[in-house]
């Protein structure tokens, strides 16, 4: 999969980058509570890899034969691969994820005193009891682009 170009000029990026690096924290905390700022990220590499196990226990499948074929150790077919990641899929992005794994984000203008603008990609994981990471993902031009890059890795509310 192609990744859409950042436009940001690199100089100006970098710029925008540090400023954003040492704001973190500040810019998640000032950010996160503003509707329309944030949301659920999943990525293409955080879909789950669907077995017999986990497609029984979503109770997804109905058919009296194909739950025993799964029960005797069969292997889920490419449809029911599809119908349990798209369930899983739409599950995340409803908030029902493991934040320790799943990012929350949070776009973010940087400016500098130049008159250079950005929106940084602030990301969030884990609790509080597990430990909170935050980190900037890049800087884009805007939140379109921010947001069509994150489209590009997977799935964003």
């Amino acid at each position: 999969m192609s990744k859409k170009p950042n436009t940001l000029a690199p100089a100006i990026r970098q710029i925008l980058s540090d400023i954003a690096e040492a704001r973190v924290e500040e810019l998640w905390d000032e950010y996160s509570c503003i509707a329309g700022h944030g949301g659920i990220w999943v990525q293409e590499a955080d879909l789950p890899i669907v077995d017999n196990v986990n497609l029984l226990e979503s109770g997804l499948v109905k058919s009296e034969r194909r739950i025993k074929a799964l029960e005797k150790d069969g292997a889920p077919t490419a449809d029911e691969i599809m119908l349990y990641q798209d369930w899983w899929l739409k599950n995340q992005l409803e908030g029902e994820c493991d934040h320790d794994t799943i990012a929350s984000y949070v776009l973010a203008p940087i400016n500098d005193g130049d008159g250079h603008h950005g929106v940084g990609l602030i990301l969030s994981k884990g609790y509080s009891f597990s430990g909170i990471k935050r980190s900037l993902a890049d800087v884009f031009a805007s939140n379109d682009e921010a947001i069509a890059w994150m489209k590009e890795e997977g799935w964003c509310t």
